[in-house]
């Protein structure tokens, strides 16, 4: 008897087990509670759930990009509408019939035109900057300080773009860069040519990296690394210090320049004063002095490659002796031709610059030494003033075929990531069908296990009970 009730309480824990795994595999739909149920579908499970976070990951930064760019090809689209705008505002004012109070009115219209196109070049989507390449928590405009008087805006972001997953190790780069958008190029060299440029452009290479001049005159911004020495033109020595950021005179420590770091050793000093210095020796220039001759000569004049981190390459080919065009004041051209097979250097102009000396010419005032980064503004006649906005035009025009150029390189680029987005959610697709057919429960045959094991239930319990009425007891009784 006691063999008997043993049995049934055996047959008993092994219905209750089968109960437990009908009822997990009906409740989550899954196969297998445990890894060591069947280590072969286990690792087959691991395997697909693996591909399957991944493209999901993959699928969320898409739709975010897709999103970012949504917002920047409108954007261009906007900015595009404002260029025309401006341009005819500029053929509104060449009209014979315009006075000088009637142009000093397209001068407060062009000048909502340039808020208007800072705004659209500052977007952001999810905290961040659409147009400031690699860095996009950096604002890629600003007005300088001096801004009412100058109307400069800078540009603070780099020629090189977010690369954004779209499989795994694959990545596309995302977007433009305020390089494309608000710069157009004054001129372009390859092996073999000479680049010229003026101080106030800046001057990128093929791969996206920026060169910068060693020497910055009144009214501009010199770049330079931590470890450089840096002399003006009174000779005097300056050494940053980075507690303070700032650029100290060494012949007299209360005379200092701000300074901001650009990225790793890079270092830009605030636009420079011609007032700036002792009160009787002037500050014309800030130079590297390259060579470390305690002299600024034609041999320190050079443009210097920054890689992406913000420190000198050092590279051979990193640094490119200039000169000072002669009889043209603040322009420059490299020495010799560029002799670096597939290099590429661009002079890329801020059409902000533009748009300034357009408003100040409508309020009938032009830059005296043609510095945008200095206020020394005359005035001038009508035929002048006309005279300025013919020529704009030719500018409006070009800084009009950067944006167009952008835009459709943008479009390219966004329709990468909706191509990419198609191929990663049919992968989650067939991953998903595939986890299911590997992992997943058949909720049909479990729904008939589910009734025999009910039916199974019953026969033993009824057994059990048949067994009880044949007791000892129950004999004598």
């Amino acid at each position: 008897m006691i063999n008997m009730t043993d049995n049934m309480i055996y047959r008993l824990g092994n219905l209750n087990k089968e109960n437990t795994r009908i009822s997990y595999q009906m409740s989550t739909g899954k196969l297998l509670d445990r890894g060591s149920d069947d280590s072969k579908i286990y690792a087959r499970e691991l395997y697909l759930s693996d591909k399957l976070y991944t493209y999901e990951g993959l699928k969320t930064q898409i739709e975010k990009t897709t999103a970012q760019n949504n917002v920047a090809d409108v954007s261009v689209s906007e900015m595009k509408t404002i260029m025309d705008d401006i341009k005819s505002e500029i053929l509104k004012a060449l009209n014979a019939g315009m006075d000088r109070s009637d142009k000093k009115s397209i001068a407060v219209s062009l000048k909502g035109m340039r808020e208007n196109l800072l705004t659209r070049a500052t977007d952001t989507v999810d905290g961040e900057y659409l147009f400031s390449g690699s860095d996009t928590t950096i604002r890629p405009f600003t007005k300088s300080d001096d801004f009412e008087t100058t109307g400069k805006i800078d540009y603070n972001g780099d020629a090189i773009l977010r690369s954004i997953a779209v499989e795994p190790n694959v990545y596309r780069d995302r977007g433009i860069h305020g390089f494309d958008m608000m710069m157009y190029s004054t001129d372009k060299a390859i092996e073999g040519e000479k680049l010229s440029f003026t101080q106030q452009e800046r001057i990128i290479d093929e791969s996206g990296l920026e060169w910068s001049l060693t020497k910055a005159t009144t009214g501009n911004k010199l770049t330079f690394d931590v470890d450089d020495a840096i002399l003006d033109d009174n000779g005097d020595a300056w050494v940053l210090d980075t507690t303070t950021m700032k650029l100290v005179n060494q012949v007299d420590n209360n005379i200092t320049l701000d300074v901001v770091k650009v990225d790793g050793n890079q270092y830009r000093t605030a636009s420079i004063s011609g007032n700036q210095g002792d009160g009787t020796t002037p500050l014309g220039f800030l130079a590297v002095d390259s060579d470390s001759d305690g002299d600024i000569d034609a041999a320190d004049l050079k443009i210097r490659q920054f890689d992406k981190n913000g420190s000198l390459t050092g590279a051979p080919d990193g640094e490119i002796s200039i000169t000072e065009t002669a009889g043209s004041p603040n322009q420059y051209e490299t020495t010799s031709t560029l002799s670096t097979p597939g290099m590429v250097l661009e002079a890329k102009h801020n059409f902000f610059d533009d748009l300034q000396e357009i408003i100040k010419a409508l309020e009938g005032y032009k830059d005296n030494d043609g510095d945008p980064a200095t206020t020394d503004y005359v005035e001038i006649s009508d035929d002048d003033v006309n005279d300025i906005l013919r020529n704009s035009l030719d500018k409006v025009g070009s800084a009009y075929d950067a944006i167009n150029i952008a835009h459709s390189k943008l479009g390219a680029r966004n329709k990468i990531f909706e191509n990419a987005n198609e191929g990663v959610v049919s992968k989650i697709t067939h991953y998903t069908i595939l986890l299911q057919e590997v992992g997943g429960a058949d909720l049909s045959k479990v729904a008939m296990e589910a009734q025999a094991l009910e039916m199974t239930y019953s026969a033993l319990y009824s057994t059990i009970a048949k067994m009880n009425d044949l007791s000892l007891v129950n004999f004598i009784r």
